[in-house]
Formats: structure tokens, C-alpha cells, sequence
């Protein structure tokens, strides 16, 4: 899938996104900095297809994530290297 999904029209109603993997309020790791094992935060998400004000029209990211230490970010995409599922194991890199 195209992140964050484009259509050159301007009814957010009418664009048909991807199903995403999480639901909100369930609980993530993201990716927040460069190291692939130390870059990691847990949080919950709090909104699917989220937008800025200021992105293009019919520009999304997938989720907004509030993070444990209370900062809120996006993902940008739906893909394990930026969101992934908490298991109870490590969040560190695979």
C-alpha cells in the first residue's frame, strides 16, 4: 500500500483506505529513534488515519500513538519497522 494513501479528491469521505493492524487503545512499540534495537517506545493508539492541518489533502498516517512518556507522534506507515505489536517480550530489534 501507498502511505499515506493519496486521491486527488477532495472528499475525505470518499477515499478508500487499507485496513489497518491496530485498533485503538491497544498497546504498540514504535519506532522513535535511529538505533534498530534501542529506538523503541511503547504507547496505545489513540486515533486511526490520522492528519495534520497542514498535510496535502487526502494525506494520512496510519495511527497516532501517545507514548508512555506522554509525547504523542504518528506512524507513517503500517509496517513492523515503524509499529508493531507488544508480545511481553523485548521491544528491542529482531
Amino acid at each position: 500500500a501507498e502511505w499515506p494513501p493519496m486521491d486527488d479528491d477532495d472528499e475525505i469521505e470518499d477515499v478508500e483506505r487499507p485496513r489497518l493492524r491496530f485498533e485503538v487503545g491497544q498497546r504498540v512499540a514504535c519506532r522513535v529513534g535511529p538505533d534498530p534495537v534501542t529506538g523503541w517506545a511503547t504507547g496505545s493508539v489513540v486515533m486511526l488515519w490520522y492528519r495534520e492541518p497542514t498535510w496535502p489533502a487526502n494525506s494520512w498516517a496510519p495511527y497516532k500513538i501517545e507514548l508512555d512518556d506522554g509525547r504523542n507522534i504518528f506512524a507513517p506507515g503500517d509496517v513492523d519497522q515503524i509499529i508493531r505489536a507488544i508480545d511481553n517480550g523485548p521491544i528491542a530489534g529482531d
